[in-house]
């Protein structure tokens, strides 16, 4: 970190002396051509003398401003600075990780050290990326994978809800597949209606179609086929 602040000192320092010496060529521009105009022609004259002076200004202004900015880029790099440099970029793991530090605050502080990203979608998700100190990087991250594909239930676990459906309503799955370690794909534990959801999601029969499958009747049913009172 200390060695980025360094070169991005200098790069500032190289542009700010362009600047200055663009200034300098641009202000005895301004005097030669005022110094070769006819005296007599004093619109002319005058026109070029308040530009000559305005390029002075120019001139002095931003002299001025290149003094107090290599001052204040050079606090940067004092002992004491660079020591306490030292001690942020020791401490910002830490803080990173700190469980307090939120998402918003972890965004800042990337913000704070990234100049921009450049991302480049491909099979890979290949990222440029530009510190703030001058240095870049590179990377490649797998794609994340899709939503649907994430939330889908594995083929696993469906199979087994629809084996279990043989003997099983849907609360009783959701206790058998908890007791087993299964989660859905928040890594919860299965519900009732989280059961019911990827019965329907998949088109598994309930427990009550697939005993009429076979068969069996209910108690008002057995009842009318008999001729007698269900309360019986």
């Amino acid at each position: 970190m200390q060695e980025e602040i360094s070169q991005r000192v200098e790069q500032a320092a190289s542009l700010r002396d362009k600047q200055l010496q663009r200034a300098r060529y641009e202000a005895e521009l301004a005097r030669r051509r005022y110094l070769k105009v006819d005296p007599d022609n004093r619109l002319v004259a005058d026109a070029l003398e308040a530009d000559w002076n305005g390029k002075l200004r120019d001139l002095d202004t931003l002299q001025r401003e290149h003094e107090r900015q290599n001052e204040t880029d050079q606090s940067l790099l004092d002992g004491a600075m660079q020591e306490r440099i030292r001690a942020l970029a020791a401490d910002f793991p830490r803080i990173w990780n700190n469980e307090r530090t939120s998402p918003v605050e972890r965004k800042r502080m990337l913000g704070l050290l990234i100049e921009d990203v450049t991302l480049l979608v491909d099979e890979k998700i290949n990222m440029h990326i530009r510190w703030r100190g001058g240095r870049t990087q590179s990377l490649a991250v797998a794609r994340p994978r899709p939503m649907a594909v994430i939330r889908k239930t594995p083929e696993a676990v469906v199979a087994l809800i629809n084996e279990l459906l043989e003997t099983d309503n849907d609360q009783q799955i959701a206790s058998r597949l908890n007791a087993l370690g299964h989660r859905n794909w928040r890594g919860e534990a299965f519900t009732l209606k989280k059961v019911m959801l990827v019965r329907r999601a998949y088109g598994l029969k309930t427990r009550f179609e697939r005993l009429r499958e076979s068969g069996m009747l209910t108690g008002e049913e057995v009842a009318r086929r008999f001729g007698v009172s269900a309360t019986t």
